[in-house]
């Protein structure tokens, strides 16, 4: 009966005794220069020194408690809800819905803004299109059978509606 009896090493001939009497701090890595004469070789091989663990930390902004959590939403969206009728009415101003028309096939509503009336279409904004809208605002809706038209702006949300 053939029996192999063998031994095994490191290729630099350390047994794991002799490892274990190793002193842990001597194999942690090798600290890098630093200072000028780092910084000027690295610049001369065309590198550039990547940034401290401190740094790396330190350019963050404070207050988040999950940086992989999702992106809060911009106050400005948070601030965008809904207006209060007597918000509406002012942001609208002297505005008011006379009726609904039909004009060469389309529907339309007639409405007084300021001193002036006359007749507004889907689509038209005030002080781009028609005069008969206040300033940014939009015809979005037109309800007849529910008496209502909807308008929107640039900073809401959803439509508001005005009933006559």
């Amino acid at each position: 009966m053939l029996a192999l009896f063998g031994c095994s090493s490191a290729p630099n001939g350390d047994s794991a005794a002799n490892r274990a009497d190793v002193d842990p701090s001597a194999l942690q890595r090798r600290p890098q220069p630093e200072g000028p004469t780092a910084q000027a070789s690295l610049a001369s091989a065309g590198l550039t020194q990547a940034p401290t663990a401190q740094q790396v930390i330190e350019s963050f902004p404070e207050g988040r408690l999950d940086p992989f959590g999702p992106i809060p939403a911009p106050l400005a969206a948070a601030q965008a809800q809904a207006p209060t009728p007597a918000k509406i009415r002012e942001m609208l101003g002297n505005f008011a819905v006379l009726g609904f028309i039909k004009a060469s096939g389309q529907q339309a509503v007639f409405v007084q803004h300021e001193s002036r009336s006359g007749e507004v279409y889907l689509d038209q904004v005030g002080g781009q299109s028609t005069e008969f809208l206040p300033r940014g605002w939009r015809l979005v809706a037109i309800e007849a059978r529910k008496g209502r038209i909807g308008l929107t702006r640039a900073d809401l949300k959803d439509p508001v509606f005005i009933k006559i």
